[in-house]
């Protein structure tokens, strides 16, 4: 009986700090689907701001959710499943507003390093550089490149991508 009693006790243990966990990770998984929630109208609304400010808390509480699921959340094995996921996915969401803002207003991300994936459709050749656009999205850099879909690093100024380094080769 007393062992009965020990088994139990840990288990309501392991319950109850199975469950702040959880908990601790479902309010930031509730935050973050609020800021996705405020986004499908600021999008509609062209409120490229509010869009970036959501992409903004979205990435902030999905690094949190992330460094909490890596240390801690493996005491609860099928939340730590879901939330590895959910973190998978809501970074693709909130990376997707980030370009979004980049396509529409990009001045907006002035001094943000940025990782993307780019296909350039014309090459001009300024002064020292070189500068490869598509659209409203420019990306300079000090090699001459093919007109080839790249996966790169950069840095916003002045509404243009400065390229850093090729991140795929």
């Amino acid at each position: 009986m007393k062992f009965l009693m020990k088994v139990l006790s840990a288990f309501k243990i392991w319950m109850m700090v199975a469950g702040t966990i959880g908990f601790c990770l479902f309010i930031l998984e509730e935050a973050s689907q609020i800021a996705t929630f405020s986004t499908f109208m600021s999008k509609t609304n062209q409120d490229y701001e509010l869009v970036l400010a959501a992409a903004d808390l979205m990435n902030y509480n999905n690094s949190i959710i992330i460094t909490l699921n890596k240390y801690i959340g493996w005491i609860n094995p099928l939340g730590y499943i879901s939330y590895n996921q959910y973190a998978k996915a809501q970074k693709i969401y909130a990376d997707e507003c980030i370009m979004f803002v980049l396509r529409s207003q990009p001045e907006l991300l002035n001094g943000r390093d940025i990782e993307m994936s780019f296909t350039p459709k014309e090459i001009v050749n300024l002064a020292n550089r070189y500068m490869y656009r598509n659209g409203k999205i420019s990306v300079t850099s000090d090699k001459l490149m093919p007109l080839l879909s790249m996966q790169f690093k950069g840095r916003v100024e002045n509404g243009t991508i400065c390229y850093i380094e090729k991140t795929v080769e």
